[in-house]
């Protein structure tokens, strides 16, 4: 069975994670990734922005990042359409 996170507790990881400086010690290509999608979203260039880091993930074939890579494009299509529709955020 597939558990899922609730808000807070998403919300306890990006806090944690930000005071224990774990973005900063992620390589440079995660780090903007990071940025893009929870600081500097832009959601006009942000499909070629992520896609700019899976390019990077799927070109190092010994990158254990590659299993996430569905997952990341279904995080960058959620950010994206609760940007475009607001009332998406009522559900979510």
């Amino acid at each position: 069975m597939r558990s899922f996170l609730t808000v807070s507790t998403v919300m306890f990881l990006f806090s944690l994670q930000v005071r224990m400086n774990v973005v900063n010690l992620a390589a440079p290509h995660l780090q903007d990734l990071y940025n893009w999608l929870e600081i500097d979203f832009d959601p006009l260039n942000l499909c070629s922005r992520v896609q700019s880091v899976i390019d990077i993930i799927n070109n190092d074939e010994h990158s254990q990042l590659q299993q996430y890579v569905a997952a990341l494009k279904d995080v960058t299509l959620v950010r994206l359409i609760r940007q475009v529709h607001p009332r998406l955020r009522m559900l979510c």
